[in-house]
């Protein structure tokens, strides 16, 4: 896989990064990848997920990423207008194959957080089968897959197919909503999709009715154009939608719509307080158990330090880019951070 540095990021930082990633590779187990159990041993799981939580709580030693977030294809229906990935979406790429995916999840070993997105997700026939690899391969505390919401017969089939091939994982769905009946197609540029990405809620929130480990959520992005109706439609959606999980988005990047940038902060915000007094309430089921927790937790954090940072505060934190997290784009190509 290739790397796609710009120019803005410090090379040689990023040279000593990829490096010290590569001997921790060689390093970082006494057991080889190859060797990882395969789902279904209970025991196995939790030695894995405790593994990927030690290397998470060793910042200063060099290790693989604890946190894989691939884009499994750059094909999409919708052309957002606040997506910082347009450039790509729909080219003629070369994706990823399933070996290839095997590969790759092999090299990472256990993690705590798999987030598989896209372009849309549902246009990947085989992503039960990109499922059952992450299952095996990197045993994830928790899988998370990014929908658009725009095939709900394809998507409801393709979670059902992943939960009956995987017993007891735990997976978490969202569906983008972004606002309310038009509005939503407006900022998508695709009509019927608000319709559509209601259907598809509904419809994960029946097979959750048969697999309890399922999380069906919706991820609201606040952008330049929907901060006047960004909270109403969070409202909406806590009020009409049998949720587990809100998850608000602030916008990011270089975007498709010039006026989509420098999205409603405290709009942002106000959508994570109410996802987080829910699932301190219990209203949101969330990430339930007890060792799921640390994902809420983190969550919440997370979005207190993206706000302070949008506000034009210091950075509270390090960024974890290349050490903890990995960015892998539908062609294999590997940037510094989500973003490039």
């Amino acid at each position: 896989m290739k790397n796609t540095n710009g120019s803005k990021f410090d090379q040689d930082k990023s040279s000593k990064v990829l490096n010290d990633l590569k001997q921790a590779s060689e390093a970082d187990y006494s057991t080889s990848t190859a060797e990882l159990p395969p789902p279904g041993g209970r025991i196995s799981a939790i030695t894995s997920n405790l593994r990927a939580l030690g290397r998470m709580m060793q910042p200063g030693r060099p290790h693989r990423p604890v946190y894989l977030l691939l884009f499994v294809t750059n094909s999409c229906h919708a052309r957002c207008a606040h997506c910082f990935y347009w450039r790509e979406t729909n080219k003629p790429v070369q994706t990823l194959s399933l070996p290839e995916i095997d590969s790759l999840c092999a090299s990472l070993g256990p993690m705590v957080q798999v987030t598989l997105t896209g372009g849309s997700p549902e246009l990947r026939d085989d992503l039960p089968q990109i499922v059952n690899i992450v299952r095996r391969r990197c045993h994830p505390l928790n899988l998370t897959i990014c929908y658009t919401g725009d095939l709900p017969e394809v998507i409801e089939a393709q979670v059902r197919e992943s939960l009956e091939a995987n017993p007891g994982l735990k997976l978490a769905v969202n569906i983008s909503l972004d606002g309310l009946g038009s509005d939503h197609d407006r900022y998508r540029r695709r009509k019927g999709l608000f319709d559509r990405a209601v259907e598809s809620v509904k419809r994960l929130t029946q097979v959750r009715d048969d697999y309890p480990n399922l999380c069906v959520g919706c991820g609201i992005c606040v952008h330049g154009l929907n901060s006047d109706g960004a909270i109403a439609t969070a409202r909406w959606a806590m009020e009409n939608l049998s949720l587990d999980n809100l998850s608000p988005v602030l916008v990011r990047g270089d975007t498709y719509d010039q006026d989509a940038r420098n999205g409603d902060v405290e709009a942002f915000l106000e959508i994570a307080n109410f996802t987080r007094d829910r699932l301190h309430s219990g209203e949101f089921r969330g990430y339930s158990t007890a060792t799921h927790r640390l994902i809420n937790a983190k969550d919440i954090v997370q979005k207190e330090m993206i706000a302070e940072i949008a506000r034009g505060g210091s950075m509270p934190v390090v960024c974890s880019a290349l050490h903890d997290t990995a960015v892998v784009y539908a062609d294999g190509s590997v940037p510094i951070c989500e973003m490039r």
